[in-house]
């Protein structure tokens, strides 16, 4: 549990300042006639440490390490799970886990059992353990389900010994070079706007990610000092009590810097490295992914979205995808045929309830759509266009005044009563408007157009249609505001609305501005503009 998360406040770039004072690992010595090796890193020889090479004893040291190889991770301890339905990212929480960590067993609690096609398809490879939140300890209430989970953690490493993970974490390198004869934990930084610490000063040691040998004697002593456990702070037992325990027992405990387990953090900078920029985290062995804050992102990532989008959190998740491709591709296309079915009623109360001021709102009116046209009108005849998507075409407000002479029309729209209405109003024998149900089912053409869609859909589905749409064309028109520049791009629930360019992140889509025009008058006047995108056909 993190008071980042339970903050929300914003974070500083990395600079990193230790002010706990603990020991680096101590070497270990031998009593028993074994051979003695020199840390170098490699299987076979040694045990890698941080920043210094310690003399260890191999054969002393494995046995223990071997009992360490456990993975231990906690969830359902809320009947609804506390609005987090286990979904993708917990999937691959715990396969990247296993992947990385080969040879390891994996031990997952839970009081109440997951469901949904993720965990039918990891739980044939974990072993599940079933258990009971605790409701107090030492007498103390315990009645958060966060804190129950921090109970649950610490006898499960006791008893077990290895490597516990929160379920929002994704590894990218094996825990073996960390594994030893301590409690490992991982420095969690400060944010500015926490008046009682530094922003540079470690604030303190996240339990997110855990790593002990069995029966660890620091642990111990942590569940121990829970009986002045007080559930209204938020943080004291689990990030800033084990900062105490570190100075005072430095010998039981080996300290990680935050790139190990805990960077980026979790303000908007850091959450956007993670799900919006194509970055990397060379030096993590896992990434805490914030999931409070970030479940935004969390809840739309499936197959489809990480082998297409290049952003951080997808390019550590595409090496463990193709493990089970077939299996996830299906599980992305049910879920993405649900969610179509939100959306459209989502957009079919839109038009009901005349949210928009009417039909397709002001922007699709003749009055405002001038400029529109004549390009649009001089672009199907210098481009030789001779078929078209109009991908959401709406109510057909300002485009009926153009000239589709020559042209197969194909207009497609989530909401049944406009299909209906503009079939009998402009349907033609070129001229045909179909409900949307599927993409790839779109005939191929010469140019798509998407006129102001794009802005009342998530980024997750403007990044799909975007890949998917410039397979069926040579040429995209796609419009959308450009104003206030301060929403550009934010993420929103379909049917919100925020102004949006195809060429900046986290679409990154070549594409230049072949008009741009402005709409509206006084306070409420913006730019639109029009980006021209080559597709994938010739």
């Amino acid at each position: 549990m993190s008071p980042h998360e339970a903050a929300g406040t914003v974070a500083t770039a990395p600079h990193w300042s230790l002010p706990l004072m603990i020991k680096p690992w101590a070497a270990i010595a031998c009593d028993g006639g074994h051979r003695i090796v020199r840390s170098s890193g490699r299987r076979g020889t040694g045990i890698r440490l941080p920043d210094r090479r310690l003399t260890i004893c191999h054969e002393c040291i494995s046995d223990e390490i071997i009992k360490m190889k456990n993975l231990i991770f906690v969830t359902g301890l809320a009947a609804d799970f506390g609005g987090k339905p286990f979904n993708f990212a917990h999937y691959m929480a715990i396969h990247s886990a296993m992947a990385v960590n080969p040879g390891f067993n994996t031990l997952v609690y839970y009081q109440y059992e997951p469901t949904g096609p993720y965990w039918d398809l990891i739980k044939p490879f974990v072993t599940t353990v079933e258990t009971t939140a605790p409701s107090e300890i030492f007498g103390n209430p315990v009645t958060h389900f966060a804190h129950k989970a921090d109970v649950i953690r610490l006898q499960a490493l006791i008893e077990h010994g290895g490597v516990y993970l929160d379920m929002d974490t994704i590894c990218q390198r094996s825990f073996e070079p960390i594994l030893c004869g301590k409690t490992v934990l991982g420095i969690e930084s400060a944010q500015p706007g926490i008046a009682q610490w530094d922003s540079n000063a470690a604030i303190g040691l996240c339990n997110a990610t855990m790593i002990a040998p069995p029966g660890a004697e620091f642990l111990k002593i942590w569940l121990d000092q829970y009986r002045s456990f007080d559930g209204t702070k938020w943080n004291e037992h689990s990030v800033i009590l084990p900062v105490r325990l570190a100075r005072q027992y430095p010998d039981l405990v080996r300290v990680e810097p935050p790139e190990s387990f805990f960077w980026p953090t979790c303000n908007e900078d850091g959450l956007k490295s993670l799900f919006v920029d194509d970055g990397a985290f060379p030096h993590a062995y896992s990434i805490h992914l914030w999931e409070s804050l970030s479940w935004r992102y969390l809840s739309q990532l499936d197959y489809d979205q990480v082998a297409r989008i290049d952003t951080a959190y997808n390019r550590i998740a595409r090496r463990f995808i193709h493990d089970d491709t077939e299996h996830l591709q299906a599980i992305a296309a049910a879920e993405r045929t649900a969610r179509l079915r939100q959306s459209r009623a989502t957009f079919e109360s839109i038009y009901a309830n005349n949210v928009w001021g009417g039909g397709s709102g002001s922007g699709s009116k003749p009055e405002t759509t001038e400029d529109y046209r004549r390009f649009l009108q001089s672009f199907l005849r210098d481009n030789a266009i001779r078929s078209v998507i109009d991908f959401g075409c709406g109510d057909w407000g300002f485009t009926h005044l153009i000239d589709w002479s020559g042209i197969e029309y194909h207009g497609y729209d989530l909401v049944t009563s406009v299909i209906d209405a503009n079939n009998q109003r402009y349907s033609t024998p070129d001229i045909h408007f179909n409900l949307f149900e599927d993409v790839s089912k779109l005939p191929q053409v010469d140019l798509v157009i998407c006129k102001d869609v794009f802005q009342h859909l998530s980024n997750d589905k403007v990044a799909y249609f975007l890949d998917h749409l410039r397979s069926k064309a040579r040429l995209l028109l796609v419009t959308n505001d450009l104003e206030p520049a301060r929403d550009l791009n934010q993420d929103i629930d379909d049917g919100g609305w925020r102004a949006l360019r195809p060429d900046q992140a986290p679409f990154n889509v070549p594409s230049v501005i072949v008009l741009s025009w402005e709409i509206g008058a006084g306070q409420g006047a913006h730019r639109k503009a029009t980006f021209l995108i080559s597709g994938s056909t010739t």
